[in-house]
């Protein structure tokens, strides 16, 4: 999906910045050098990279990770040489480094059906060093099962993009299904002159599926890992059903 979206990606999520100073504090605690799963865009990448860590992002989408490259080009040397960007799919790339924090970021985790998050987690494993950790972070499993909203049309966000001088709204709709645990989702952006005009539209689609919290921890505990966090948010509140999001930190088994 990210082929049709990547060049909006940054604008329409300009707001989120909550998970950046808590990944960035998670890895100071769990040392580096930090591996990011699905860097995409390198919108945690970076931020990481400016404050000292090594870091290594993998990304499947070629057009995300040229966003990440024009970024990154931009940045002083110091930071450029701290972060490294590897095109590769999650659940079977092979760096020979190994990690001291894994990150899988905000609902990438989402993306994977069940066999290929077992081989993703298990890949995140294999390049941990003894002790070290794995974050997880996605939507409440609790509140994206709710079918309330099931094949409506919600308007997300209105933004301006100023180097095109164009408004882009970006829309979603999905509907559920609560046996396979996914949502089929579809997210729209409409372009349009600032001023008003044409809109051009662009369409993505993608399967998302979700995972309450104890299937999560059986996962990870298959996969090699304890989990010695539960987290409902970025404040590190205990999570509970009413929580906007479910973090997990993990540490490999010894």
């Amino acid at each position: 999906m990210y082929e049709h979206i990547a060049r909006f990606y940054d604008l329409l999520h300009d707001e989120l910045t909550e998970d950046v100073s808590f990944v960035t504090r998670l890895s100071e605690e769990a040392g580096g050098p930090v591996l990011e799963l699905g860097c995409g865009t390198g919108r945690l990448l970076l931020p990481l990279a400016r404050i000292g860590q090594e870091v290594t992002g993998v990304d499947a989408s070629e057009e995300m990770l040229a966003v990440a490259h024009g970024k990154l080009a931009r940045e002083r040397a110091a930071v450029r040489d701290r972060a490294t960007l590897v095109p590769g799919d999650i659940t079977e790339f092979e760096i020979e480094q190994r990690f001291g924090l894994a990150v899988i970021a905000y609902n990438t985790l989402m993306h994977l059906n069940p066999p290929a998050l077992a081989l993703c987690l298990g890949n995140a494993r294999r390049h941990l060093r003894p002790g070290g950790a794995l974050f997880v972070d996605v939507d409440n499993p609790i509140e994206v099962h709710d079918p309330a909203q099931d094949g409506l049309l919600l308007m997300e966000r209105t933004v301006h993009d100023p180097e095109q001088d164009q408004m882009v709204v970006l829309m979603i709709s999905s509907a559920g299904d609560g046996e396979r645990q996914t949502r089929d989702t579809v997210w729209i952006v409409d372009t349009s002159p600032a001023e008003g005009g044409v809109a051009v539209r662009t369409v993505a689609q993608a399967t998302l599926h979700y995972y309450f919290a104890h299937q999560l921890i059986q996962i990870l505990d298959a996969a090699g890992f304890e989990v010695v966090a539960q987290y409902g948010d970025y404040d590190r509140r205990p999570y509970g059903d009413e929580s906007p999001r479910l973090l997990l930190l993990a540490a490999a088994s010894q």
